[in-house]
């Protein structure tokens, strides 16, 4: 969904991530955007701070605005506000997507009454932070624009899901937990990637392939994982 533009995005979004955030939330800089479009193999917009960094300091999960630029003087409501951007850990869940994870999770949550209840919160507590991301000056054009684009920004949960119950994107809910906690499914595929011998900080061949070719291979996007070129189940980070 698109919506004419009628106020400049940077005006209203500058510093909206400071009230906010956690703590160990960082300004996202410019060797932090070159690595992110490197990363994904094109120019994101919208990255508003990096939530979590691999073992050798590039970004593993960025925090994205609600609102971006679109075409044609638009904009664009974003509602996945934590996007996992290491091609490391971006394949090893895509395996574990493969493998029919997201049915296997969704089925154990569902028969845990506390651990289904911490995942209806989790959705709730990204559209909050979602909301307060926006801020209110950009809340009310958007409302002047389309009341329908603020109430999905501010209804929809994690992914953009509507239904609180559902477990829609491991990647996302990945992201969400490591950009701020709390989040049932992504405590699980943690547990997941760490039976599997997969380190959150990232694989230890990226310093010995660094040291060898000058180029850490987080600057290779990989053919096989889709999520990051947009072809996952949730939309694609903004370029």
């Amino acid at each position: 969904m698109c919506v004419r533009e009628g106020w400049r995005l940077d005006d209203d979004l500058a510093g909206t991530a400071g009230g906010h955030r956690p703590g160990w939330w960082e300004p996202a800089g410019p060797d932090d955007l070159t690595t992110v479009r490197e990363q994904l193999g094109r120019t994101p917009q919208g990255i508003l701070a990096v939530a979590a960094r691999c073992r050798f300091g590039r970004p593993s999960v960025v925090v994205t605005a609600p609102v971006i630029p679109g075409p044609r003087a638009q904009v664009r409501p974003f509602p996945t506000t934590f996007w996992l951007t290491c091609p490391y850990l971006v394949e090893a869940v895509s395996r574990l997507e493969s493998a029919g994870w997201i049915a296997r999770i969704s089925q154990e949550i569902k028969a845990q009454p506390d651990s289904l209840e911490q995942l209806r919160e989790a959705h709730r507590g990204a559209a909050r932070l979602r909301a307060g991301l926006l801020g209110a000056g950009a809340a009310r054009r958007l409302q002047q624009l389309s009341p329908q684009a603020l109430a999905r920004l501010r209804e929809v949960g994690v992914a953009g899901s509507r239904d609180f119950d559902a477990v829609k994107c491991l990647h996302a809910h990945l992201a969400d937990h490591l950009g701020r906690g709390g989040n049932p499914v992504g405590r699980r595929v943690v547990a997941l990637l760490a039976a599997q011998g997969v380190a959150l900080s990232g694989s230890p061949r990226c310093a010995t392939e660094a040291a060898g070719s000058g180029e850490a291979p987080c600057l290779r996007p990989s053919p096989s994982a889709p999520y990051n070129r947009g072809g996952g189940s949730a939309k694609g980070l903004p370029g």
